[in-house]
């Protein structure tokens, strides 16, 4: 699998990606998530979701959780 999603998109089923949008926000996390982390329940972390779009509107990828 390439380190670039997009390329493989393109090349693979000829879909560009055209617009990203990110939101990120701080949370402390819950006892689950900081199990999957392995840190500790409470601690700061970045919470980053992400959608992008092909070149008709259409939801390509989303990222979140």
């Amino acid at each position: 699998m390439p380190n670039n999603p997009y390329a493989l998109y393109a090349s693979g089923f000829g879909v560009k990606i055209v617009r990203a949008e990110e939101r990120i926000k701080a949370v402390t996390l819950n006892a689950d998530s900081a199990k999957r982390l392995g840190a500790a329940k409470g601690t700061a972390a970045l919470q980053i979701d992400r959608v992008a779009r092909d070149l008709e509107n259409r939801l390509i990828e989303w990222r979140g959780r």
